[in-house]
């Protein structure tokens, strides 16, 4: 028995690679559409200070494993592909709004996706501004 590996292909484009295991009864292990697990996954929405480092983890399962693509809405761009984690630096209030992670794996065609919204606090220093009346006196 051991292992095989079978290349799939969705929509004319190569998907990862998908490794079927034989069990010792002989069965093949089912594919399984992706699923996000909320419980292990960043709740929303999730508050920092500015400055901070912030960790987003989307963790999804299925069979083969799927592959995790993180957006943020409104822009087409990927932020970053293949991993549950998107760690942002020194957060500013500019990176503040809603940040969406697609799990694929190929299996139907099927994605699933989450939302979490980062806001970013500023905290302001407070300062007072006096003004002092001055008299010049010419001699």
């Amino acid at each position: 028995m051991g292992i095989r590996t079978a290349y799939h292909h969705w929509d004319d484009k190569p998907l990862d690679e998908l490794t079927v295991h034989s069990l010792s009864s002989g069965q093949l292990q089912a594919a399984e559409s992706p699923q996000i697990l909320s419980n292990f996954s960043t709740k929303s929405p999730i508050i920092v200070n500015e400055g901070a480092n912030v960790t987003l983890i989307c963790h999804a399962k299925g069979r083969p494993h799927p592959y995790i693509t993180w957006y943020r809405r409104g822009n087409k761009y990927a932020l970053s592909n293949g991993t549950q984690f998107l760690v942002l630096h020194n957060v500013s209030r500019a990176q503040s709004g809603h940040y969406e992670c697609v799990a694929h794996n190929g299996v139907n065609g099927h994605s699933v996706s989450k939302d979490i919204e980062l806001r970013v606090i500023c905290e302001y220093q407070q300062f007072l501004l006096s003004y002092s009346n001055h008299r010049m006196y010419g001699g």
